[in-house]
């Protein structure tokens, strides 16, 4: 009962709400045939009004639509650019990616004649250094040759032969009247591992290579020497005796 009794009551607001519009509708046409024609113009201006409305507003739709999608093919492009400049930043040889540092400059207010000590001690030499691998060369290096050796140890390999090359010609550029006598002696037994090969060439031996870290050893020293030698980064000179050098070789 409560059922048929909720319907009749729907259906009761239901012919209320059609008969109030058909009295409405009555009283527009039998009413003032001005005050009708008034309500008629009103009603289409504003009917017009709201198609005006509507159209602007169906095209900001299309415009905001279109910024969409254009910026949807913009964060595409972004993400395709940052995972290419990722994966070429991983090709990058870490020796590039190191940022020089420059000494300070000697204050203004100070006199010509006023020279560093640490100036008179380390004449600048030019000296010749080991070329760093490429991405290419390490990913070409025979496995048997290189073992468990990464690129990143390659490089700190070249790094550390070339600052005891540095270090020694250094070392050799010092005036003789500079040396203490264990200096001088120092001097004369690198001398004397000159030879008519090792004219106008840079090089070590393996005794002073044991100075570095990575090169201390003789198992890992020979190993990346190895493809130094195998890429032409560097040669051997040997002789007289069991005197091996390590030599730069020049690139052209």
């Amino acid at each position: 009962h409560f059922y048929k009794r909720y319907k009749m009551e729907e259906l009761q607001l239901y012919f209320e709400e059609k008969l109030h519009i058909i009295k409405q509708n009555r009283e527009l046409v039998t009413g003032d045939p001005e005050e009708t024609q008034a309500i008629l113009l009103e009603l289409n201006s504003v009917c017009l009004t709201m198609k005006t409305q509507l159209a602007q507003h169906r095209q900001e739709v299309h415009d905001w639509r279109q910024q969409i999608a254009s910026a949807k093919r913009c964060v595409t492009v972004v993400q395709a650019w940052n995972t290419r400049s990722q994966e070429t930043l991983a090709l990058i040889p870490p020796q590039a990616l190191r940022k020089s540092v420059q000494e300070p400059s000697p204050p203004q207010n100070s006199k010509p004649d006023q020279v560093p000590s640490s100036a008179a001690t380390k004449p600048k030499v030019n000296v010749g250094q080991v070329a760093f691998l490429t991405v290419d060369e390490f990913a070409k290096i025979p496995k048997y040759m290189k073992g468990r050796a990464q690129y990143e140890t390659l490089t700190n390999t070249v790094d550390e032969f070339n600052s005891i090359l540095m270090a020694k010609y250094t070392f050799m550029a010092r005036p003789l009247k500079e040396l203490n006598p264990a200096e001088k002696k120092r001097r004369n037994m690198l001398r004397s591992q000159e030879s008519a090969d090792t004219k106008g060439v840079f090089f070590v031996t393996a005794e002073e290579l044991k100075e570095g870290t990575l090169l201390k050893s003789e198992t890992g020293r020979r190993n990346l020497l190895t493809i130094l030698r195998h890429f032409q980064r560097i040669r051997e000179i040997r002789g007289p005796g069991s005197l091996t050098r390590y030599a730069v070789v020049k690139t052209s």
